[in-house]
């Protein structure tokens, strides 16, 4: 088994030469799985709808990325079968979003449904009209996605290289050489800014960031 650390986060994981999955060394050297996570989280959200429903849900629709692959399908599935669920529909998180969004599916039309997540950004084609019963159709034409270069973090990531720059040209216009792009600590706190402003900017045009106490050192 060959472990790689990440430089950033200092975790141990080891990735599955033919599945591309990846599981975590933990400790006492506990190896938790991609799956093992997932089931976690399906866990706490299957809590919260018990204490809302009054019942434990034994089945649920999962939305994956427009472009899982088998091994990631099978792997989101057994995540759900771990964490208690009996039957489990996966759905790619684009078409999800046509059918949460709310307009009469009886009408016909062809829908294009882009969707940035928060890291990937997948797309989906859709066909709605009336089926046989005259209730409302929905027909999947097409689905594909990225994995990699334009989901949320990418934006947050952007917005934070853009406020660094721009800090640091103002510094430097008042005669100050530094630069926080190396500072672990700095660019978290950046980086939270970054998604914060991201939300903001969802709503109205223009936003301000502000951080105090950003770099601290002799000078």
């Amino acid at each position: 088994e060959q472990y790689h650390e990440d430089a950033e986060s200092g975790h141990q994981t080891i990735a599955d030469p033919q599945t591309g999955l990846v599981a975590w060394k933990g400790p006492q050297n506990r190896i938790i799985t991609t799956a093992q996570l997932a089931a976690y989280v399906i866990e706490e959200l299957l809590d919260a709808a018990e204490a809302k429903l009054g019942e434990r849900p034994t089945a649920a629709v999962i939305t994956i990325p427009a472009d899982f692959g088998n091994a990631q399908k099978e792997a989101t599935l057994e995540a759900a079968r771990m964490a208690g669920l009996l039957k489990v529909e996966l759905e790619h998180e684009p078409t999800m979003a046509a059918l949460a969004y709310g307009f009469s599916f009886a009408k016909r039309r062809v829908i294009v449904v882009p969707d940035a997540g928060g890291s990937t950004f997948d797309v989906s084609m859709i066909e709605t009209g009336t089926g046989r019963n005259g209730e409302g159709l929905v027909e999947v034409l097409a689905t594909d996605g990225r994995r990699k270069g334009l989901g949320g973090v990418d934006f947050d990531r952007e917005i934070a290289r853009y406020l660094v720059n721009h800090q640091v040209n103002q510094w430097r216009a008042i005669g100050m050489d530094l630069d926080i792009s190396a500072d672990k600590f700095a660019m978290e706190r950046v980086l939270e800014s970054a998604e914060e402003a991201k939300r903001a900017l969802s709503g109205k045009n223009d936003t301000r960031v502000y951080l105090s106490g950003i770099k601290r050192d002799q000078d």
